[in-house]
């Protein structure tokens, strides 16, 4: 009888060949020595996937990573999702690949994220309204916010109050004035009911005393386009979308929605400093994991994130694109999140939105 090693489905397995004219009972043995070995290796092998998770931490990632992104390419969330990831494939030296689930205001990518395993390897890049304030919003839904770790804060963007090139108001206080005098006359246009567009033109309108009329939209570029075309009289959105037409006037960007003016519009006063004392809205993205992850793999994950934001050159091409480098991991960002579902609960619960 003869002892060989060779190759198994499982990895490497030991064979027992018997030579010809040897014992029945031999070729017995030799078969339950096969059959033993086969299942030593596949407990062994299996042992080995149990223990991957916490033994392969140091080594995360070992294979390509995907970041969900819940609306189509081209916007400003996509936009920052693929400058993340090509950082993060860079420095893990594995592919980080950015996949779009737009659909029922970020719920799709969302649902997938929330049920994906919580090993690293699908993560989530989205703005809060799909995370968190969708379980506001909806009587429904198939997770909670509590189906998401929150692992580093990307960046926020402050909302910016854009108007029709012809409208005669070219500052915010004018603008007031003209929407006090005329109640539900004017229109104002969303990415869609439930979103950061609606919902600080909600507060806008609590805010200045004014009444407007509705008008959502499946996304952020058809508004523009019809604000352009004139055919809605206002529009909040964050600072990148309506910029160029801003520049181009085809637009009129009146006041922008943070404490501070925006580096990229040093001439427009916020809102704050037109009259709306404390006004303040503006879109955040942050890269989330499913609930569950280990505590050492998201520090690792979201430190490599916060890393990646806060370089020089990435930092330089947020500039353009107006956002605010902010960065938190975990705790950090976690409070954010908190902070800002206790803003939007208030908007949301006085005006009575809802989505069925």
């Amino acid at each position: 009888m003869s002892i060989e090693v060779c190759k198994t489905a499982h990895g490497a397995g030991i064979t027992l060949t018997a030579r010809r004219g040897t014992s029945p009972y031999v070729h017995m043995g030799a078969t339950l020595g096969c059959l033993l070995c086969s299942l030593l290796s596949c407990l062994l092998y299996c042992a080995a996937c149990d223990a991957a998770p916490a033994a392969g931490l140091p080594g995360f990632p070992q294979q390509a990573v995907h970041v969900l992104v819940p609306f189509p390419p081209g916007g400003t969330t996509d936009a920052l999702a693929r400058i993340l990831a090509e950082r993060l494939s860079e420095r893990w030296r594995q592919p980080v690949l950015v996949e779009n689930q737009p659909g029922a205001n970020g719920i799709v990518a969302a649902e997938a994220a929330s049920r994906a395993p919580a090993d690293g390897y699908t993560l989530l890049f989205s703005p809060l309204g799909p995370i968190a304030i969708n379980a506001l919003l909806y009587r429904k839904l198939p997770y909670t916010p509590n189906s998401f770790l929150p692992l580093s804060l990307a960046g926020t963007l402050p909302s910016v109050l854009a108007v029709r090139s012809a409208l005669p108001a070219t500052r915010a206080p004018a603008l007031v004035a003209l929407l006090r005098a005329a109640p539900e006359q004017y229109t104002y246009g969303s990415q869609g009911v439930g979103s950061t567009s609606h919902l600080t033109a909600v507060m806008f309108e609590a805010a200045a005393g004014v009444r407007l009329r509705h008008i959502p939209y499946n996304g952020s570029q058809p508004a523009l386009n019809d604000l352009a075309g004139g055919r809605i009289d206002l529009f909040f959105d964050n600072i990148s979308s309506p910029l160029s037409l801003h520049r181009a006037g085809r637009v009129r960007i009146l006041a922008v929605a943070s404490p501070r003016r925006a580096p990229l519009l040093p001439d427009v006063p916020t809102l704050d400093e037109s009259g709306l004392r404390g006004f303040e809205s503006s879109a955040a993205n942050l890269l989330v994991a499913p609930a569950g992850m280990a505590p050492a793999l998201a520090r690792k994950i979201g430190d490599a994130a916060d890393a990646a934001m806060a370089e020089p050159e990435v930092r330089a091409r947020l500039d353009t694109l107006g956002v605010d480098p902010r960065v938190a991991m975990n705790g950090d960002a976690a409070r954010y999140v908190a902070e800002q579902t206790r803003r939007w609960r208030k908007v949301i619960e006085g005006a009575r939105i809802h989505v069925d």
